[in-house]
């Protein structure tokens, strides 16, 4: 025998008392207050003879996006809009107002549809009391909720500036709450607090497109402006994924360089001091011979010269024996240093690094023509071959670390828009203070 079939729920239809508008009663059970759609009056639902309880003189001025009377099917369960109100704050002489919509399933209870600034928020009432938590460097206690943490973001007096439809309260327009919302994106967090009374609800971000899917509504839903509060931040999946494949390829550059280091030679082939004075006739000077054997590698050539407020200039040409090729470069070392008002100070060096990238195997000499305006200057050519060099893991790693860098840059623009409207923003402006 199968499960018994819920009875389908009646709606319940009447005429306003006041201005005789037919109006239809879809949760007459649950229902305290109904506000005519025709002329604005409040009616007490729980009344025989629906008795008016008070009339606004206000016209319709607010259309709801969601039709009364409406169907939609919100995570698999079918609701129907039932009420609709618009609320509103103030802050430092600006409004600021948004939707809600009132949706309603005799087996599933009530839900609410929030929408601000083209921004939905799925909300029901929270199961369980929040848990008060204190977060380091928080102005304010959070709140924790399954073990995530809901961060303060603000906290107003929401005033109802309009509302038509049912309701499980006596709403009318001019009631005032305080809201206090605490976000951890998708999911929001609202305490409101009225006449002793505080209730909880808990929310989830919801998009436009899937507001008008799931109501089949036409056209295309509001635009969106600025950054909600519950919004997730479209860049964080790609920050993650960004970062892993960055930490991937940062191994993979570091083994690279550890295997070049292990297969490197670096062989020191030459080493040979020189002098030079300005009284010589004949300054250049010719190195020993060195033999480069194996594999077309790199050549380091280090000059370390003893000036001293003075420079050295010299003109290199590496030279192959066999074939008389010779690769011609010059290389300057230079150190001074001295004392001023700001006190000591040096500038350059006395030691010179140059690396010719590939030389090819051969025996080979160095011819030195020194310069210099010191009178004499004693100096030590070190030639090696096949030395690693670290500056290409360098420039891997600042490559590889560019694109996250501004991929969190972007994220936390994102923050940066999203908490701008709170009441800890993460920039605060300087106008009005010395900050």
């Amino acid at each position: 025998m199968g499960p018994k079939k819920s009875e389908p729920v009646k709606v319940k239809s009447f005429q306003c008392p006041k201005c005789g508008a037919p109006i239809e009663l879809r949760a007459p059970h649950a229902i305290h207050t109904v506000i005519c759609a025709s002329c604005n009056s409040a009616l007490d639902a729980k009344n025989p003879d629906f008795a008016v309880l008070r009339q606004y003189s206000q016209k319709i001025k607010y259309r709801p996006l969601i039709p009364l009377g409406a169907k939609g099917r919100l995570k698999g369960e079918i609701f129907q809009c039932i009420g609709f109100m618009r609320r509103r704050t103030t802050v430092e002489g600006i409004n600021y107002d948004w939707s809600e919509y009132l949706l309603y399933n005799p087996y599933k209870g009530f839900r609410w549809l929030v929408e601000s600034q083209g921004h939905w928020t799925s909300v029901k009432p929270a199961s369980s009391t929040p848990k008060q938590v204190w977060t380091p460097g928080s102005p304010q206690a959070d709140f924790e909720v399954f073990g995530s943490t809901y961060k303060h973001f603000q906290t107003v007096t929401a005033k109802v500036i309009f509302v038509i439809g049912e309701f499980y309260w006596q709403v009318k327009v001019g009631e005032t709450v305080e809201c206090a919302d605490y976000v951890c994106p998708p999911h929001i967090l609202s305490r409101e607090k009225s006449e002793g009374e505080v209730t909880w609800s808990i929310g989830d971000y919801t998009t436009g497109q899937d507001v008008w899917t799931a109501f089949k509504l036409p056209g295309n839903p509001p635009p969106l402006t600025g950054v909600a509060a519950a919004q997730p931040s479209p860049l964080l999946d790609e920050v993650q994924l960004v970062g892993h494949w960055m930490w991937t390829f940062v191994l993979i550059a570091c083994v690279i360089q550890i295997a070049f280091v292990l297969i490197s030679a670096d062989e020191q082939v030459l080493r040979q001091s020189f002098q030079y004075s300005n009284t010589q006739t004949e300054k250049s000077k010719v190195s020993n011979f060195f033999e480069l054997k194996g594999r077309a590698s790199n050549l380091v050539i280090q000059t370390d010269a003893d000036v001293d407020n003075h420079y050295v200039y010299n003109s290199y040409a590496l030279i192959n024996e066999t074939t008389q090729q010779a690769l011609d470069f010059g290389r300057e070392v230079e150190y001074y240093h001295g004392s001023d008002y700001d006190g000591p100070w040096t500038e350059g060096s006395r030691t010179d690094t140059a690396t010719i990238s590939s030389v090819s195997a051969g025996r080979y000499f160095l011819r030195i023509e020194p310069q210099s305006d010191a009178p004499v200057v004693n100096y030590t050519v070190t030639v090696r071959r096949d030395v690693t060099a670290l500056w290409p893991l360098i420039v891997a790693l600042v490559l590889l670390v560019l694109p996250p860098c501004f991929l969190k840059y972007r994220q936390w623009s994102f923050e940066v828009e999203r908490w701008k409207e709170s009441d800890h923003p993460l920039i605060v402006s300087g106008e009005g203070s010395d900050d």
